[in-house]
C-alpha cells in the first residue's frame, strides 16, 4: 500500500503574520526547498485518479487569502511543484482574500482551484439541509467563474461527521480533505487527511513530517485528538465562537 502525505497551509506573509495559521515568506521557501531536496514530487487533485506512489506530495492551501496568488503561487512555480487551493467562496472580494479575477489569474497559471465551502461555518454543526446547501453554492459559484469541475472539498475547522460526508458526496465532491495530522494510506477511500503547518512548525520539524518520522506524527495526532475531545466536551455554538475568533482571522487585522 502506498503512503500519501498531504500538507495543509493558509497565508503567507513577508513579515507581519497576523494570522495564526500564517507563517512567513522565507520558512515557506525554506519548507518547500526541504520538500525538493527530498525528492517528493507534487499532486493536485486532478491527479487522484492516477497512479500515486509513495514519492508524491499533497499541497494545499486553505481560505484563499490574496498571499496564495502573491506570494505562495511564486515560490511554487519557481520550484516547479503543484498544489491545490481551497477556496471559501463568501470570503472572495473581502480585505485579504482573493477576488474572482485573482482566483481565475491562479487557474491560468495551472493551479488545482477547489471549494473550501461558501460560509467556512463548521459544517458538523448545521443541518444536512444546511450543508448541501452551502456546499452547492460555493461548487456552483467556483464552476461558473473558471469553467472547471470542482470535485475535492476541503473541510473547514475540520469538522466532519456522517451527515458532512453524505452532504459532500451527494454535491459531487469526489474527495474530502480532513484536518487529521496523518498519513493516506492511498487504497483507503476517498478521504484524505493533511498535517497542518501553522506559525510555530519549524523547518526541523517539516523534515521530521517529510521522513515519515513516526513519534513525530504520532505526537501531533494526539494533540489533534485532545483538542478534539476538548471541542466535545463544549457547545458547538461556544466552540464556534472561540474558533471564529482565533481561527478565522483576518489577514488584515
Amino acid at each position: 500500500m502506498n503512503n500519501l502525505l498531504c500538507l495543509m497551509f493558509h497565508s503567507i506573509d513577508k513579515d507581519n503574520l497576523a494570522h495564526r495559521y500564517a507563517i512567513a515568506e522565507h520558512l515557506f521557501d525554506e519548507f518547500v526547498k526541504n520538500i525538493k531536496k527530498k525528492s517528493y514530487y507534487s499532486i493536485d487533485t486532478r491527479d487522484l485518479n492516477n497512479n500515486i506512489d509513495n514519492a508524491a506530495i499533497h499541497l494545499s492551501f486553505d481560505d484563499g487569502a490574496v498571499s496564495d496568488l502573491e506570494i505562495a503561487s511564486k515560490i511554487l512555480l519557481k520550484h516547479k511543484l503543484k498544489a491545490t487551493f481551497f477556496v471559501t467562496t463568501s470570503y472572495i472580494g473581502t480585505p485579504g482574500y482573493m477576488t474572482w479575477g485573482q482566483v481565475q489569474e491562479l487557474k491560468q497559471k495551472g493551479f488545482d482551484i477547489q471549494s473550501h465551502s461558501h460560509s467556512h461555518k463548521l459544517l458538523a454543526t448545521l443541518s444536512k439541509k444546511e450543508i448541501v446547501q452551502d456546499l452547492k453554492m460555493a461548487k456552483n459559484m467556483i464552476e461558473q467563474k473558471l469553467g472547471s469541475p470542482v470535485e475535492a472539498l476541503s473541510l473547514p475547522g475540520g469538522s466532519i461527521n456522517r451527515k458532512v460526508l453524505e452532504a459532500a458526496l451527494q454535491t459531487g465532491h469526489k474527495y474530502i480533505f480532513t484536518s487529521v495530522p496523518k498519513l493516506n494510506i492511498f487504497s483507503q477511500g476517498n478521504v484524505f487527511h493533511r498535517i497542518l503547518i501553522k506559525q510555530n512548525t519549524k523547518v526541523d520539524n517539516l523534515k521530521k513530517i517529510l521522513v515519515m518520522d513516526e513519534r513525530y506524527l504520532k505526537k501531533e495526532q494526539n494533540k489533534y485528538y485532545i483538542r478534539k475531545a476538548i471541542k466535545a466536551i463544549i457547545t458547538p455554538k461556544i466552540y464556534h465562537y472561540f474558533w471564529k475568533k482565533y481561527y478565522k482571522d483576518k489577514v488584515n487585522n
